[in-house]
C-alpha cells in the first residue's frame, strides 16, 4: 500500500523528476568504486535500496544477524565466505538500522533501568582510562575501532527485543550459529587441522598473519577462534540456548533442535580441552537444572555427575592425543605459575594507578613496567576480574561487581515470574533460562580466562536486560500478590482443619462437642433446649 501511495504521489506531480536521484546514485557509485575497487562493490551498491527497506521493516532481525555473524565469526570458520565481507555488511546495516529507528524516525523508544546505569558508568570509566592510559594510542584505538561497535549493538539489542517472536528468532539464530561453529571444530579435530599443544582443536585462519578485513578485529590478523580457550567461551552462549530449548516446554521441533545442538556443541567444547570452559559448562548446567527442577538432591546429583562426565571426556581427549602425563603436568604447573604472576601484576597496576588503571587494552604493553618476572610465552591476565582491576582500577571494578550483583538480583525476579506465571510465552522461558545460565557460566569461566570487554559477555548482558524488561508486563501486581498470598493461607488453613477433623474417626464426637460448646458460649442467654441437637 505504501508503494502504491508513493507511485500515485509522483504521478500527481509531473514536475518531479527522478533525474537528480539517478545522477546522485551514479556519483555515489563512482565514489565508492574509487574508494573500494573490488568486483563486489557494484553488487553491494545495487542492493542498497533493498537493504534500506530491510532496515525499515526488519530491524530486530538485522541486528541479531549482525551479532551472530560478528560474535561467532562464521566467515572465518568457513573461509569461502570471506570475500562476502559479512561482518562489514551486517555491521553497516545494523548501524543504519539503529540510527534510523532511534534517531530519524523514532519508531523505537529506549528505556532505562539500574543495570544500564551501571553499564553507562562503566563506559565512562573506560573512556576516562583511555584518555589517561599508559599508552593512550592503544586504548583509543581499541575504543574507536572495536568497543563502540560492541556498545552500539549491545544497546540496540537490549532496546529492540520486545516481542516473544523476537526472542524466538534470537534463540534459533544463536543455536544455529553455534552448530555451524561446533561442526567446523569437530571437522578440524577429526582431520587433525589447526590443532595446538596437546591436540586441542582451534578454528584459526590458514593465513594467520594475512591482513583480513574484519568488522570486529582491530588488529585485522589472527582470529580469536585460533585460541582453544576463546573458542570454548564463544560456544558457551549457544550451548545455554540449546540446553534451554531442550528442557523447556515448547514445540517438539524446538526440543529436538535443543537436544541435537546441545550434543554437538558440548562435544566441540570438550575437544578444546579448556579447563575454564569445563568450569563454565558445569556451572551453566547446574544453573539451568536449578531453574527447572524442584528437587535439591536431583540438582546436586546432576551437577556432580555432569562434572565427572566432562572431566572424564577431557581426560579421554587428552589421552588419545598421545601426550605423556608428565608433559601435561609440566604445562599445567607453568600455566598456573604464569597466571598467579599476572594476577599479582594486575593488582600492583591498580595500586599504582587506583583511579583509572593502566588503561583498557594496555595490560600486555605495560606488563614489564610493573613487574620483574622473567619473560613468559603468554602475558595475558587470564581473569576478567584481574583484567578490570589492572586496566581500569578499583573504582571500575566496584562498578562491575555492582552491575553483576544487580543482574543476579533481577534474574532472581525473572525466575519467580517464569515459575509463577503460566501465561509467559515459551520463547521468553527459553531466553530467560538461557541468559541466566550463560551469565553464570561466563562469570565462572572468565574468572580463569581473559576478554572482559569482548562480544560474548556483553551480548549476554544485553539479552538479560531485554528479558528483564519484557517480563515486567507479566509480573503480578501488588493486588494479585496479596490475593495469591490470601489464597495460599486459606488453602493451608482449610487443609489443616480438614486434617484435624477427619484424620481420626474418633475425633467426630469431639468435633460435635466443640460445636456445642462454641454455640453455648456465643449465645449464653439461650435455653439449653433451643440448642441444635
Amino acid at each position: 500500500m505504501k508503494l502504491i501511495a508513493l507511485r500515485t504521489r509522483f504521478r500527481n506531480r509531473p514536475h518531479c523528476s527522478l533525474a537528480p536521484a539517478a545522477i546522485a546514485m551514479c556519483v555515489g557509485l563512482l565514489t565508492v568504486m574509487a574508494l573500494y575497487p573490488e568486483p563486489i562493490t557494484p553488487l553491494a551498491f545495487a542492493i542498497l535500496p533493498i537493504a534500506g527497506l530491510a532496515c525499515y521493516y526488519f530491524p530486530v532481525q538485522i541486528v541479531i544477524l549482525a551479532i551472530a555473524v560478528t560474535v561467532f565469526r562464521i566467515h572465518e570458520a568457513y573461509p569461502s565466505l570471506r570475500p562476502t565481507k559479512l561482518p562489514l555488511a551486517f555491521g553497516a546495516l545494523a548501524t543504519a538500522t539503529i540510527f534510523l529507528h532511534f534517531v530519524v524516525l523514532r519508531t523505537e523508544r529506549p528505556y532505562w533501568n539500574r543495570t544500564l546505569t551501571y553499564f553507562a558508568i562503566l563506559l565512562g570509566c573506560i573512556l576516562l582510562s583511555a584518555i589517561f592510559a599508559e599508552s593512550p594510542t592503544l586504548s583509543i584505538d581499541f575504543v574507536t575501532i572495536l568497543y563502540w561497535k560492541i556498545i552500539l549493538l549491545v544497546v540496540g539489542l537490549a532496546w529492540l527485543l520486545r516481542r516473544p517472536e523476537h526472542f524466538d528468532f534470537a534463540a534459533r539464530i544463536f543455536v544455529l550459529s553455534g552448530i555451524a561453529l561446533a561442526g567446523r571444530a569437530i571437522y578440524n579435530w577429526i582431520n587433525s587441522i589447526a590443532l595446538i599443544e596437546v591436540g586441542r582443536v582451534t578454528i584459526g585462519p590458514a593465513d594467520a598473519h594475512s591482513n583480513i578485513e574484519n568488522w570486529s578485529d582491530p588488529t585485522g590478523m589472527l582470529s580469536t577462534l585460533g585460541d582453544s580457550n576463546d573458542l570454548a567461551l564463544y560456544l558457551i552462549l549457544p550451548l545455554s540456548f540449546a540446553v534451554a530449548m531442550a528442557v523447556t516446554r515448547s514445540s517438539r521441533m524446538t526440543n529436538i533442535l535443543g537436544i541435537a545442538a546441545s550434543a554437538v556443541i558440548l562435544l566441540a567444547i570438550i575437544i578444546t580441552q579448556s579447563c575454564g570452559g569445563l568450569l563454565g559448562v558445569s556451572v551453566l548446567f547446574g544453573t539451568i537444572i536449578y531453574t527447572v527442577s524442584k528437587s535439591k538432591v536431583m540438582i546436586l546429583t546432576a551437577i556432580c555427575v555432569g562434572g565427572l562426565a566432562l572431566s572424564a571426556a577431557i581426560s579421554f581427549s587428552r589421552h588419545i592425543s598421545s601426550v605423556t602425563e608428565s608433559a601435561i603436568e609440566r604445562g599445567l604447573d607453568e600455566s598456573t605459575q604464569g597466571r598467579i604472576d599476572n594476577w599479582l601484576t594486575s593488582v600492583y597496576m591498580a595500586v599504582k594507578r587506583p583511579q583509572v588503571g593502566v588503561g583498557i587494552s594496555n595490560f600486555m604493553d605495560s606488563y614489564y613496567r610493573f613487574t620483574d618476572t622473567p619473560r613468559r610465552r603468554d602475558k595475558a591476565v587470564h581473569s576478567i576480574w584481574f583484567q578490570v582491576i589492572g586496566e581500569l582500577g578499583f573504582v571500575a571494578f566496584g562498578i562491575l561487581v555492582a552491575m553483576f550483583a544487580t543482574l543476579v538480583k533481577m534474574s532472581t525476579t525473572n525466575l519467580q515470574i517464569l515459575k509463577s506465571v503460566s501465561s509467559v510465552p515459551p520463547s521468553l522461558h527459553v531466553i530467560g533460562i538461557a541468559s541466566i545460565g550463560a551469565l553464570a557460566g561466563f562469570m565462572v569461566a572468565r574468572s580463569f580466562l581473559t576478554q572482559a570487554f569482548n562480544w560474548a559477555l556483553n551480548i549476554t548482558f544485553a539479552l538479560l536486560v531485554a528479558t528483564i524488561h519484557a517480563l515486567q508486563k507479566y509480573a503480578p501486581s501488588d493486588a494479585q500478590k496479596l490475593k495469591q498470598a490470601s489464597n495460599k493461607s486459606t488453602t493451608h488453613s482449610k487443609s489443616f482443619v480438614s486434617h484435624f477433623t477427619y484424620s481420626d474417626p474418633k475425633s467426630i464426637n469431639t468435633n460435635s462437642t466443640i460445636k456445642q460448646t462454641v454455640a453455648t458460649r456465643s449465645r449464653p442467654n439461650w435455653p439449653t433446649s433451643a440448642l441444635p441437637q
